[in-house]
């Protein structure tokens, strides 16, 4: 395949530590310190290689290597937090973890993660990040890169007791979706009444119709439907288990409103949302006990 880079690219030939000064309008900014990979895999540390030219500007370094104490992925260029910490660079741009996340904030240490997920398990937003370096301080900004969203996520639609009215839920959550992000290829596993779940195969189908004539597709890869956790709410509270613990201390919360001011005193959420009522606050409260003391019986930790 023939790439045809920008003309600011710079492309490190070398596997040994290298470094070239990134210039603006005439003037030398920051010196850019990296290596190139010769063969597919580099097994040893190169922290050792790397060290800053100058002091009178920044100094950043990129690395494609991965933490000695991350086992979840193939030990590439290994490195230990603390060596990276213990150097004189003001940002370490790293590579090779597709997961987006930030070791250090002083100094930034990042993966931004890549900039499209390649399949179910890469959920979530991908992109990049937009640095600013200063004297003073480093800021970065995410920005979004992804053209489509992979998703997984679990659903609760308990007061559902009808096959049209759970039809209609879920159609108003891939709207919403479509609206938010999209592109999006979507795993998703709903908690249902029992009666509901015989329908699993006719509900996919029909979430899924039309979905390849939409510019913005929210196509359902798989969904299963699970029966909602029955439980007897008196007798757990009663009991010694940590669960009753849990529904003993949503009794002794004070109005749940004051939990929600900032939520809802945003205006954005009130454009959007509007007021909520006194029955709408109950219908929160109740539905989100009930995906709590699910979430505690399911896992066991009753």
């Amino acid at each position: 395949m023939d790439l045809t880079f920008p003309s600011n690219t710079y492309v490190f030939t070398q596997q040994a530590v290298t470094s070239f000064p990134f210039k603006k309008d005439g003037q030398v900014l920051a010196d850019i310190h990296g290596f190139s990979y010769e063969s597919r895999a580099v097994t040893e540390s190169k922290v050792h290689e790397y060290s800053p030219v100058s002091k009178g500007r920044f100094q950043i370094a990129t690395l494609h290597g991965s933490s000695k104490t991350n086992n979840e992925h193939d030990q590439y260029a290994p490195f230990l937090l603390e060596q990276l910490k213990a150097t004189s660079f003001d940002y370490w741009a790293l590579g090779h973890i597709h997961k987006r996340e930030i070791l250090s904030y002083q100094p930034y240490i990042v993966y931004p993660g890549n900039i499209q997920g390649r399949h179910i398990k890469e959920t979530g937003e991908k992109g990049c990040y937009i640095v600013d370096l200063s004297q003073n301080q480093t800021q970065i900004q995410f920005h979004q890169l992804h053209d489509i969203l992979f998703v997984e996520e679990e659903l609760t639609y308990m007061n559902c007791h009808a096959f049209d009215d759970l039809v209609e839920q879920l159609k108003a959550y891939k709207d919403r979706l479509r609206h938010e992000s999209g592109k999006v290829w979507l795993r998703i596993e709903v908690f249902v009444q029992d009666q509901l779940r015989q329908y699993e195969e006719e509900l996919l189908h029909l979430l899924n119709e039309g979905e390849n004539e939409e510019e913005d597709w929210v196509w359902i890869q798989s969904l299963k439907l699970d029966q909602v956790v029955q439980y007897d709410r008196k007798q757990l509270k009663q009991s010694n288990q940590f669960v009753g613990e849990v529904i003993k201390m949503i009794d002794d919360k004070d109005d749940s409103k004051q939990y929600l001011d900032d939520l809802l005193n945003n205006r954005h959420f009130k454009q959007q949302i509007g007021t909520l009522t006194k029955h709408d606050l109950e219908q929160i409260e109740a539905e989100a006990e009930q995906l709590i003391i699910e979430k505690l019986l399911k896992d066991g930790r009753d």
